[in-house]
């Protein structure tokens, strides 16, 4: 008898437990489709990748500087070519729904909104001085007219996506110049456009998400911000900490997303270990009860091969799951099986470990965009272009003797991303020597090419082939950060010095 009124209140308190509690922890990734749109299919592949990997949440970063993916229904005029349309996304929904994937939408509210601004029809609300080259900026927080478009906005967003969450970006956000023009604080500004924001998104039935920056930076901000939002704590340094965590929680700020990245500004190409140590920390805050969950942040594709992102989103899927510090043999065991189909070797382990070692300073990547060479005059960076081109080439001549018996494109893109670091570290190693040998010159001239014309390969296949983005930055300081653009730049550089 005692054991059935045990049963029977234990069902009782199960069934009062509030209906929206979290039963598990948000472990996802952010694409970044607002900088390059990818083909459809592409998106339908990764929630199939993210099932796999036991991830269950999708944040679809759809709108930024660069422009807009989906056609919003009354703003079909700031919609990029090969935008989603309404009824595009409606079906990519259902698919993450049969496969577990709740689908979060990211609209950009304040800042990085020049996807709004660029138009002719809005430019009056750009906030600030506009040029050709990409930099912090706003939309008008003070203007009647951007509390009625972004209302409009995040009401569209609101209905076409069934998710509890709207993000709303808000990082980023440059009002420099607000109290000389006004008189007003920026940072009263801010928190009073934001929590409108909030507002709003509230009104449409949405639990509102922003990026932790501006939270992070002003204690002012922090205190007057209305604290009923999902925080998105990003931070991309290698060596972070969550030092600061505890005391917004203290603040208010009950709700905590860890926001990691394998591609950032400080990482291109490869996933490669700075970033994945990035991940670590991010991934540590989770376990140590500082935060909540994690969503992994894949930035600007148009610095990496498609296919050669996989191992660093599965990377933080595994750590969340495992709920433990990474375990390198675990995890490729894994990767090696979900992948690829095949028990790992002791030879394919070394390949992942060499592989995610191939990492170049982000300055390389601008001394090539802007054909200014003075940073190999750095001794150290000399000797890591001499690594990365010593440990790419042992990774290309050692190439493992397998067929995959799935996702070989991506075993392939791996080794594509090698050669593509091989042929960087090379270059620029020629540029340094001044006085390299011809043979040299011209054997490394040959192999750029091969390598860049495969690059283009795999960019037809997953990406549209007439995207602007391949060949040219929309902002002119932005070359550094296209694959395409870098290669060739350093391929069409005179490296014999006579």
């Amino acid at each position: 008898m005692k054991k059935i009124v045990f049963l029977f209140l234990t069902l009782i308190l199960i069934s009062c437990q509030p209906s929206d509690q979290k039963n598990e922890k948000i472990n996802g990734v952010m694409i970044d489709c607002s900088r390059l749109l990818e083909k459809q299919e592409y998106y339908y592949k990764l929630i199939d990748f993210m099932a796999d990997w036991n991830m269950n949440t999708l944040l679809l970063h759809f709108s930024d500087d660069h422009g807009i993916a989906i056609s919003l229904s009354g703003f079909e005029k700031l919609a990029m070519p090969h935008a989603f349309t309404p009824q595009d996304i409606k079906k990519l929904i259902a698919h993450g729904k049969k496969k577990g994937i709740e689908i979060i939408p990211e609209l950009e509210v304040f800042g990085h909104t020049r996807y709004i601004t660029d138009h002719p029809d809005y430019k009056h609300l750009y906030f600030g001085d506009k040029s050709n080259k990409i930099s912090f900026n706003a939309i008008d927080p003070l203007n009647p007219e951007t509390i009625s478009l972004m209302t409009a906005m995040i009401k569209e967003v609101a209905s076409l996506f069934p998710s509890e969450y709207l993000h709303l970006g808000c990082d980023e956000v440059n009002l420099q110049g607000l109290n000389e023009r006004t008189g007003l604080d920026e940072t009263a500004v801010w928190v009073d456009y934001v929590n409108k924001m909030i507002d709003i998104a509230r009104n449409n039935g949405k639990t509102p998400m922003i990026w932790s920056d501006h939270i992070q930076k002003n204690e002012e901000i922090a205190k007057l911000l209305n604290k009923d939002i999902v925080l998105m704590e990003w931070n991309y340094d290698p060596d972070y900490m969550p030092t600061k965590l505890p005391t917004l929680m203290d603040m208010g700020y009950k709700n905590i997303i860890m926001c990691p990245s394998v591609s950032c500004w400080r990482s291109r190409i490869i996933p490669s270990k700075p970033q994945l140590k990035n991940v670590d920390g991010h991934a540590a805050a989770v376990r140590n009860g500082n935060a909540d969950d994690l969503i992994n942040t894949v930035w600007l594709p148009m610095r990496y091969l498609q296919q050669s992102m996989w191992y660093g989103m599965a990377y933080s899927a595994f750590l969340v799951n495992s709920n433990k510090p990474m375990n390198f043999t675990k995890f490729h065991k894994l990767f090696s099986l979900k992948t690829f189909g095949l028990p790992l070797s002791d030879e394919m382990n070394s390949f992942f470990n060499d592989w995610t070692e191939l990492h170049l300073d982000r300055r390389i990547y601008s001394a090539i965009a802007n054909n200014n060479y003075d940073i190999l005059n750095d001794p150290e960076r000399i000797l890591e272009l001499k690594k990365v081109k010593s440990l790419s080439a042992n990774v290309i001549n050692n190439r493992l003797d397998l067929v995959p018996k799935k996702n070989p494109d991506v075993l392939t893109s791996m080794y594509l991303s090698a050669e593509i670091m091989y042929v960087l570290s090379e270059g620029l190693l020629l540029i340094a020597e001044k006085d390299g040998s011809p043979i040299r010159a011209d054997k490394w001239e040959t192999t750029i090419q091969c390598v860049i014309t495969r690059a283009e390969t795999e960019w037809d296949q997953g990406r549209f082939p007439d995207d602007p983005a391949k060949y040219k930055a929309k902002f002119t300081n932005q070359e550094n950060s296209h694959l395409l653009i870098v290669l060739r730049k350093l391929r069409d550089h005179d490296l014999v010095k006579n």
